[in-house]
């Protein structure tokens, strides 16, 4: 992988690689979303990283991604 192509975003170089995406439009508070963005900042992620490994997880166990979820925002 040349220079340039490690500055982009990874889903600008997959774009370029021939796959396809989907994009999806989350809407959120605007407290909320600088909250979210901020704690994955400082984790060393984006958004996209957040969304897909919650897409994922649910797509792979959606009884215990939601057993997690509800336990979580219900202590």
């Amino acid at each position: 992988m040349d220079m340039d192509m490690k500055k982009k975003p990874v889903e600008s170089r997959a774009l370029e690689v021939g796959d396809r995406l989907k994009q999806t439009i989350i809407r959120l508070s605007p407290e909320m979303h600088h909250r979210l963005k901020s704690e994955l900042s400082l984790d060393g992620r984006s958004m996209v990283d957040f969304f897909t490994d919650a897409a994922k997880a649910y797509l792979k166990d959606k009884k215990q991604y939601t057993d997690d979820v509800t336990r979580i925002l219900h202590r």
